[in-house]
């Protein structure tokens, strides 16, 4: 699976999900509380470059990247594509119309898109993205009609009741 450069896709039918504000808040917070935590020690004047320094900077640069992926991960909904992209890992894309399959968990939010039923999904989606239910309203609604959408608890059904048949959500 390899991502089209932006350009040479047709952008009028394509939506964008930026992660969702709580995401983006809790990398915000989570690098903040790590440089207060570990800045001080590491300008402390002691002899740089000690174990407890150097996980310091490790810990740092976790929670770093990690509020870097909650800063830029997106999904991108094109009409016939569906592009998840997150810094630091490979871009994925999947075409709409070799779904044969969708799944909703019951134990989380989420949809699992599958181009062979009996296999492992060939792209997740979490919950993290801003506008989830118009985004999986979207999906499901531009998948092909063979597509089968196993939903057991209702989700789907509960998206279409919050935000309407055409996912209006703001």
């Amino acid at each position: 699976m390899s991502a089209k450069p932006a350009q040479n896709r047709n952008s009028s039918d394509e939506a964008v999900y930026r992660t969702s504000w709580r995401q983006r808040a809790l990398s915000t917070l989570a690098a903040t509380i790590m440089l207060l935590l570990v800045g001080p020690e590491l300008t402390s004047g002691d002899p740089l470059w000690t174990w407890d320094q150097l996980m310091d900077v490790v810990l740092l640069g976790a929670v770093l990247l990690g509020g870097a992926h909650g800063f830029l991960a997106k999904i991108e909904i094109s009409d016939r594509t569906l592009w998840k992209r997150r810094p630091l890992w490979t871009d994925k894309d999947l075409r709409l119309s070799t779904v044969e399959r969708v799944h909703f968990p019951t134990t989380q939010s989420g949809l699992w898109l599958y181009t062979d039923p009996d296999g492992d999904p060939a792209l997740t989606v979490q919950d993290q993205f801003e506008r989830f239910g118009q985004l999986a309203i979207q999906v499901a609604d531009q998948l092909p009609g063979t597509a089968e959408i196993t939903d057991p608890a209702g989700r789907l059904d509960k998206y279409r009741r919050e935000y309407g048949d055409a996912g209006e959500n703001e």
